[in-house]
């Protein structure tokens, strides 16, 4: 299994048992890329300066781990 980016894989299986899930090495390894995509993220969402009018939640289900 690759490790290539973000977490370890031991580490994202910790997170994942923490939140109640039991997945396969199959299911971990196909669901970590998404993780480490999101968790880049997340320092640019801190980074920017709204305000309480400004805010907004978007979400994308289609997302596609090939670039």
């Amino acid at each position: 299994m690759s490790e290539a980016a973000g977490i370890s894989l031991a580490s994202f299986r910790v997170l994942t048992e923490r939140a109640g899930l039991t997945l396969s090495d199959t299911e971990l390894s196909a669901l970590k890329p998404m993780f480490d995509y999101y968790a880049a993220q997340i320092p640019k969402l801190h980074e920017v300066a709204l305000d309480a009018e400004d805010l907004a939640v978007t979400f994308s289900p289609s997302w596609d781990p090939q670039p």
